[in-house]
């Protein structure tokens, strides 16, 4: 099984003064360029996915929805539903809203679909194999607005397998492993290993993130 590390590969958007037009790139690269442009949004979707979990102390609905900041522009929230426990599993029913629009990596925009929380990015979660060693798995899956140099729907289709830190007061995670589709026009599929923000995996860690 072929795994990828990717952490922001995108030389025609974040690293050039010539914009990448959509005349210039095949469907291939158009939504590998996409795929590119998310990775640190997914991380951050991960990671505030989790914190999800503290924003509601009774369980049920979380009323005060969890934000975050595009690295350049936009804002990011989550809120949903969570069923917290003292077990060993915990679940959680999320969204994701886009806004403003939302840019983390120079030149591509995303948007979600806010016109009801059933059409913005859904991500379901369930914590799991606590206190010995926290594992998180869920879905993430809807449509994203896609502006800047490419234009267009994207819709994604990703399962996402996290290794959490061992510690129940702090498990914060440390790398997912991502697999799934992005469809704009044709469909694409990828398998890849996603370290939290930008930080660097040992061999262990990554290791273990490939057999998620």
């Amino acid at each position: 099984m072929h795994f990828t590390v990717r952490l922001l590969a995108l030389a025609c958007f974040a690293t050039t003064t010539v914009a990448c037009s959509d005349d210039d790139l095949d469907e291939e690269e158009t939504v590998a360029a996409i795929f590119d442009a998310f990775q640190p949004t997914m991380a951050k979707i991960v990671a505030k996915g989790y914190e999800a979990k503290n924003a509601s102390t009774s369980g049920a609905n979380i009323t005060t929805p969890v934000t975050g900041a595009g690295d350049l522009q936009g804002t990011m929230t989550i809120g949903g539903k969570t069923a917290q426990s003292s077990g060993s599993n915990q679940n959680f029913t999320l969204w994701v809203q886009l806004d403003g629009p939302y840019i983390d990596v120079e030149d591509i925009s995303f948007v979600t679909d806010n016109t009801t929380d059933e059409t913005k990015l859904q991500f379901p979660l369930q914590i799991t194999i606590q206190p010995s060693d926290n594992r998180m798995a869920g879905t993430l899956n809807g449509a994203l607005d896609v502006d800047g140099d490419i234009e267009g729907t994207a819709i994604f289709a990703f399962t996402i397998a996290t290794d959490l830190a061992d510690d129940d007061v702090n498990p914060a995670p440390i790398c997912s492993r991502i697999t799934g589709t992005i469809t704009q026009e044709d469909t694409h599929d990828f398998d890849f290993i996603l370290p939290r923000d930008t930080s660097t995996l040992d061999a262990a860690q990554l290791t273990k993130c490939q057999g998620l």
